[in-house]
């Protein structure tokens, strides 16, 4: 979906250093005490990185950075300002794959992300008629 978009210089994270597992080794989403125990690394790499934007993908990562009193919402996806950081819901990969959500409209998304970079770029560059 990023090279699709034309997407550069984009930088991935996630919200836990560790990937959790159950008890037959299969994945599982991190508990409240993961997140907080890797807070500070995933804080102080949102500020070495300083993103334009800040793309959660999927619930958890939504809810880690913009608090479960924002709507996760990503069918209708809105940037919100959170602490100085433009955040946009988007599913989880793995929702698409699962098949759970069109990767059509998947894609719609990353393209309209796109867009939506160039324009906050092309709005900071300094103006060559001025």
């Amino acid at each position: 979906m990023i090279k699709h978009a034309g997407l550069r210089g984009v930088f991935i994270t996630n919200v836990v250093r560790c990937n959790p597992r159950d008890l037959r080794g299969r994945n599982r989403d991190p508990d409240a005490s993961e997140i907080a125990n890797c807070r500070s690394h995933l804080t102080a790499e949102l500020a070495m990185v300083n993103p334009r934007i800040v793309v959660c993908l999927g619930r958890i990562a939504w809810n880690a950075l913009a608090g479960r009193e924002n709507p996760f919402e990503p069918q209708r996806p809105k940037v919100i300002e959170v602490h100085g950081s433009r955040l946009l819901p988007l599913y989880h990969p793995a929702y698409v794959i699962r098949g759970a959500y069109a990767e059509r409209s998947y894609r719609r998304h990353f393209v309209w992300l796109a867009r939506m970079l160039r324009e906050i770029v092309s709005a900071h560059l300094p103006n060559p008629n001025d």
